[in-house]
């Protein structure tokens, strides 16, 4: 809503003396909503004051401020975000890691690639597009045959999101890779699938 839009505007216009301390006041807000756009209006105003916060708070319990927060340490530098974005990397709510992925891929983290790979054997699906989607931006060498496999086992997913963002990522990593399992697309049970 309109307070949660108003401390993103703070983050961007506000004072840091000022406003740093009233949002840091709205981390504990009751809405996530508003303590989402807290970190967000924080993490654009002041890093620093940012990093104290979350050294003396435990995980926020609604998972959309959780995710928020991953987006938001995207923006820091990576000596200092990489540490805990990876730990948040084991999140109880499966929503919150797709954000923390792609904050590792922005920052162009080392182990990005490593743990993008090891994700697109992921139970859940928004994981594995999450996954496949980093791996896109990254493309690191040896990558055709896992993302190979990965469309495979994502055909026994509900929904087609998983295959799309393989599929994408393979035509961007390897194109002559790409033919091969875009051909097994266009036979898939998804009509939107068969389109991308």
């Amino acid at each position: 809503g309109i307070r949660a839009e108003a401390t993103i505007a703070l983050g961007k216009v506000g004072l840091q003396d000022e406003d740093g301390e009233l949002l840091l006041d709205l981390l504990s807000d009751p809405a996530p909503t508003v303590r989402a756009g807290a970190l967000r209006g924080l993490g654009a105003l002041d890093q620093e004051r940012l990093l104290m916060a979350l050294s003396g708070r435990d995980p926020d319990e609604h998972w959309s401020v959780r995710a928020a927060l991953g987006n938001v340490l995207g923006s820091l530098p990576a000596e200092q975000a990489v540490p805990l974005l990876t730990e948040r990397l084991v999140d109880t709510d499966l929503r919150v890691v797709p954000a923390v992925l792609s904050a590792l891929v922005r920052l162009k983290a080392p182990e990005a690639a490593a743990l993008a790979i090891e994700r697109l054997g992921a139970d859940d699906p928004m994981i594995r597009a999450a996954a496949a989607e980093a791996i896109a931006e990254l493309c690191p060498a040896g990558v055709s045959e896992h993302l190979r496999k990965a469309f495979e086992f994502a055909a026994r997913d509900a929904t087609y999101v998983a295959r799309a963002e393989t599929l994408q990522a393979l035509a961007k990593c390897d194109r002559e890779g790409a033919v091969a399992v875009a051909h097994a697309a266009l036979r898939d049970k998804d009509w939107a699938l068969r389109r991308t």
